[in-house]
């Protein structure tokens, strides 16, 4: 058997086994080197501010008549929304007859209480041109539009600070 000159076919194997595995290599290792900007790993939700504890909401139905802005009290009187359908209620108060529009507003005793009002007090106004859209306005446009006139509003306090108060539509 006469010898090649030059390189051995085992040589050649051997060199294209060694450069398959480089490609193997680099194909496992480049992916995680990219110079392009990697997106960042999704983070975990801030946590919400921590509220304290005993927050108390309540929401009252009442008659607005004036905001004193020096001192940031709302003057509103309660009142009580009585359907027709509520006949157990009518019935405890005697009230008798005929529910104009279906409702009846209840005055226990007329009492015009203060409240503060939070300086970002969330305000809606009716809209009389567009009652399906009312208008959000801040304390000022409340004080403003209280100039003209008082209205039936539902105001929402937590601990006792007016922190919503919002329009209500009476025909």
């Amino acid at each position: 058997m006469k010898k090649k000159k030059g390189v051995s076919m085992s040589i050649i194997g051997k060199e294209i086994r060694r450069l398959m595995w480089g490609i193997i290599v680099i194909s496992l290792i480049l992916p995680g080197c990219s110079l392009l900007p990697r997106e960042e790993a999704p983070q975990p939700a801030p946590e919400p501010p921590a509220q304290p504890k005993d927050v108390q909401v309540k929401e009252t139905l009442g008659w607005v008549s004036e905001i004193n802005l020096e001192t940031g009290l709302l003057a509103f009187d309660d009142l009580e929304w009585i359907t027709s359908e509520d006949t157990e209620r009518i019935e405890e108060l005697g009230l008798a007859g005929d529910f104009p529009n279906d409702f009846y507003l209840h005055n226990e005793v007329e009492l015009v209480e203060w409240l503060p009002v939070a300086e970002q007090a969330t305000v809606w106004l009716l809209d009389w041109d567009d009652l399906a859209n009312p208008v959000n306005t801040d304390v000022q446009g409340l004080a403003d539009f209280l100039e003209e006139r008082g209205s039936l509003f539902r105001l929402t306090t937590e601990n006792d600070v007016i922190v919503d108060v919002f329009e209500v539509y009476t025909p």
